[in-house]
């Protein structure tokens, strides 16, 4: 048996794997992390290789060389890459012209780029090593610059093809080849055999890749196109490399101006220091930009999820680089004795440094694949332009007091700094919104409870309502006069009347209690302030018109209004409704069974008197749930950022169609909002005396429901929580006693049995979707909203 369970636990670790691996924005994002471990391994062999075969004055020049042309490359690359990336994924068969022309107007400008800059240079540097060297060389160079061009271009196309596992086999290449020819060329070309092995071995990488591209990669990327796909507009096009050009060239001439300035600054040993440094961290930046890259790819294809991908890839990137940073910058010494004994004097702070700063950077480089992918280009480009600028330009200040330690303080700083202000300005990329529900609902029960329990809710509640008493009194009042002319033809005595009391707390409608002076008051007049407060209105006046005449209700007749009269006044809306006697339950300081014991009762007649069974079957469930659920879709209007709450209401409908579908249930005239705020009890005897605010009633609701919302409702006024953090409560079991008890009954003799959690969820559904359709002060609260739905949702997701 424990065989057995070991081997299925294998099985399951195994196909987790598989399944985690195969996940295209996992697997593409791996392909191109391997990629750079290849780079930064054989990379690594690379420059120990150099460092003992090549003086270190003779390393610090080849690295400068390099350093000018990947610059040139960069700039003459016209941020081409980006756009590669961005839109083969959905050039279709167009791709070929598309990378042909990518591929046409890099190299010539590359060629153009590295032939103007060695012109400058003969007029201001004579003595520059790319001067001094001859024709042949300088041609060497222009032919090297154009041809790096094309070796980072394919890996782009690798990349939109989503084929990057690929990479890893063009980077081996070139790696293996330049590592190859190093040795090879150490005593043929002792001062340039460097540069020479790096641009000879990118011929042949560039050669083999592309021949790859064309002959295999092409013809099976074309056949799984969408009709849809086309290539894109040359203004398009344009548009996206040029705004993201900026930043491009900011991060290639913030990597690559420093080692030239430390070069003629501080000569080319300590170039050499700081370059090697510069070439152990790097492969970790590396990583975060090529996990980046998958982000990119994966969100053109599915744009629904780029918040959910932009998580996944964090966490991704962060396991691989947080571990690798921390790694290299304890044992910086140790890789760095690889180099010489030099190299490990002169470079262990700057290698400690710089591997830290890639943690920060996972942050940036997160920021720009979103940005990236969602075409925010303007945003994208002012980030990363000043990012790297201030990167560049303290760096180059640092060199001489600090010397190679100065630059790398400024990339641990600056990067630092750009992770905080990024996540602290647009969270959204990083924390909320995507598969996982946002963590700021549990701080915002934490705030609101702390604030219940301080008084300081409460006060402020009396402030707002004793303002916005002010202010509707002097309204109401005026309105008052008119409005009871309508009604005195049907109440003598109403010509008497005068108003006598605003009612606050009233969404989308304001309330005045109007009646004889000294004397309680006899009518209510509810007046509707917006087009949601004159359905409001118009429901309830329904609702009592069927309650007043339906015979079956006579022994509950006294507990419900009257409607007066009903009409428009300067258009508006108004209704004026009998006042039944009584205070608020809600005021009455009792616990959860006193309020239980006293309100269950007459809501249980009404069902009573009312109630027939049915069977839920699937146009039941239609009309019942699935209706509901629409309506928080629209509410939500789902997009990326919302795809954990789809999810949960994916999860919801499941449910309640499982357990309640061929369920016999008892549907009944129902409240709909039943709770101890909507019921009124006499001041001596405690008794029920009346049941308002009918808007939400229905001729044929589910009885249950009403119960369950009187458990919650009482529970939330008791333990001064709002009705969300009630539901969630339930959703796991936490009942008290009497709540528990109370659902149970009326599951068992309304409902046949259906377990609570559905009762509650049923309950929560109906109140949540009635009070988003009842009011625009709730459908826009966004408090309201993330304290009553969302948590909720974010324990079905």
């Amino acid at each position: 048996m424990a065989v057995e369970a070991m081997d299925s636990r294998i099985g399951n670790a195994t196909r987790q794997l598989r399944e985690h691996v195969t996940t295209p924005v996992y697997r593409e994002g791996y392909a191109l992390v391997m990629s750079a471990a290849v780079a930064g391994v054989l990379g690594l062999v690379y420059w120990v290789v150099a460092a003992r075969s090549y003086s270190p004055e003779d390393v610090g020049v080849n690295s400068a060389i390099i350093s000018t042309m990947l610059l040139l490359s960069s700039i003459a690359q016209l941020n081409l890459s980006a756009g590669l990336i961005r839109f083969i994924p959905a050039a279709g068969a167009s791709k070929r012209r598309l990378v042909a022309w990518s591929y046409g107007i890099s190299v010539v400008s590359s060629g153009v780029l590295a032939l103007g800059f060695l012109v400058v240079v003969r007029f201001v540097a004579a003595d520059a090593s790319l001067v001094t060297s001859g024709r042949p060389f300088a041609l060497w160079f222009v032919v090297s610059t154009a041809m790096w061009s094309l070796f980072n271009l394919q890996d782009a196309v690798l990349t939109g093809l989503r084929r990057a596992i690929w990479v890893p086999v063009d980077n081996t290449v070139h790696a293996v080849g330049k590592l190859v020819l190093l040795v090879l060329l150490a005593s043929i070309l002792p001062k340039f055999g460097i540069f020479a092995s790096w641009t000879f071995a990118v011929v042949v990488a560039v050669v083999v890749i592309n021949f790859v591209i064309v002959r295999r990669l092409f013809p099976a990327h074309t056949a799984s196109a969408k009709e849809s796909d086309a290539m894109p507009t040359i203004g398009g096009m344009a548009r996206f490399v040029a705004a993201d050009y900026a930043g491009a060239v900011a991060w290639i001439v913030s990597i690559t101006v420093i080692p030239i300035a430390i070069t003629e600054l501080l000569g080319g040993a300590e170039n050499a220091f700081y370059s090697l440094a510069w070439v152990m961290a790097l492969p970790l930046y590396t990583v975060a930009s090529n996990t980046a890259t998958s982000l990119v790819v994966s969100v053109v294809s599915d744009d629904v999820h780029r918040y959910d991908y932009s998580r996944r890839v964090f966490r991704q990137t962060a396991r691989l680089v947080v571990p690798g940073a921390l790694l290299l910058a304890v044992g910086a010494p140790y890789f760095l004795h690889l180099f010489g004994e030099e190299y490990a004097e002169e470079g262990t702070q700057t290698l400690r440094l710089l591997a830290l700063s890639a943690i920060p950077a996972m942050v940036t480089s997160l920021y720009v694949a979103v940005w990236r992918a969602e075409r925010r280009l303007g945003l994208l480009a002012a980030v990363r332009v000043v990012q790297f600028g201030i990167v560049a330009i303290v760096s180059l200040a640092l060199i001489e007091p600090f010397g190679i330690v100065g630059p790398a303080v400024t990339w641990l700083v600056v990067q630092s700094i750009a992770a905080v202000v990024l996540v602290f300005f647009w969270p959204r990329v990083l924390l909320g919104h995507g598969d996982h529900p946002p963590r700021r609902l549990r701080f915002l029960f934490g705030l609101r409870n702390a604030a219940a329990k301080t008084g300081i809710l409460a006060a402020w509640q009396w402030a707002l309502g004793g303002r916005s008493s002010r202010r509707l009194r002097a309204g109401l009042e005026r309105l008052a006069p008119s409005v009871l002319a309508q009604v005195a033809s049907e109440t003598r005595s109403s010509e008497d009347w005068i108003a006598l009391e605003v009612l606050t707390g009233v969404t989308d409608k304001e309330a005045i209690l109007v009646g004889v002076p000294d004397e309680p008051a006899r009518a209510i007049i509810k007046v509707a302030r917006t087009v949601s407060g004159a359905r409001t209105l118009e429901r309830e006046a329904e609702a009592l018109g069927e309650l007043g005449s339906d015979p079956r209700l006579e022994p509950l007749r006294s507990l419900v209004p009257v409607v007066l009269a009903r009409g428009e006044l300067d258009g508006e809306a108004f209704v004026v409704e009998s006042a039944v006697s009584g205070a608020s339950a809600a005021e009455s300081q009792l616990d959860v069974a006193a309020l239980l014991e006293i309100l269950a009762p007459p809501i249980t007649e009404l069902h009573r008197l009312t109630g027939r069974e049915i069977e839920l079957d699937a146009t039941e469930l239609e009309r019942r749930v699935d209706t509901r659920l629409a309506i928080l879709r629209r509410h939500y209007d789902f997009d990326g950022s919302s795809s954990w709450r789809a999810r949960a209401l994916d999860n919801l409908g499941v449910e309640l169609e499982g357990s309640l579908k061929g369920r016999t249930l008892t549907v009944c005239r129902t409240h709909g909002d039943y709770g101890p705020g909507n019921v009124l009890l006499a001041s001596d005897s405690g008794a029920v005396t009346g049941i308002v605010d009918w808007e939400q009633s229905s001729a044929d609701g589910i009885a249950v429901v009403d119960h369950a919302q009187l458990v919650l409702s009482a529970s939330a006024l008791v333990h001064g929580q709002e009705l969300g953090e009630v539901v969630t409560r339930a959703l796991v079991g936490r009942w008290d006693a009497p709540e528990r008890t109370h659902l149970e009954s009326a599951s068992s003799s309304l409902a046949s049995g259906a377990p609570i959690r559905v009762l509650v969820l049923l309950a929560w559904l109906e109140h949540a979707t009635s009070l988003l359709t009842k009011s625009d002060s709730y459908a826009t609260h966004r408090i309201w909203n993330a304290l009553n739905i969302d948590t909720v949702m974010a324990r079905l997701a």
